[in-house]
């Protein structure tokens, strides 16, 4: 098992969940914002519409640092 699925069964989030929270069409809205509103890092993020998930673009430090702690 990779490490997302890893912290999804932890959670008891089903793949299912995360694609009927991201559809597209529900999250156009959002999405639109988000580029209104960027981080402090001025990476992209948004919540999802039923404010489940958060998205959001890493650094490749961020990434490596995520990818240490539960990888």
């Amino acid at each position: 098992m990779n490490s997302f699925a890893n912290l999804r069964a932890n959670d008891g989030i089903e793949i299912e969940d995360i694609l009927d929270s991201l559809l597209p069409e529900n999250n156009r809205s959002n999405v639109f914002k988000a580029g209104e509103a960027s981080g402090a890092s001025g990476s992209f993020f948004f919540f999802s519409h039923d404010k489940r998930f958060v998205i959001k673009t890493m650094t490749k430090i961020e990434k490596d640092f995520f990818s240490s702690k539960f990888g």
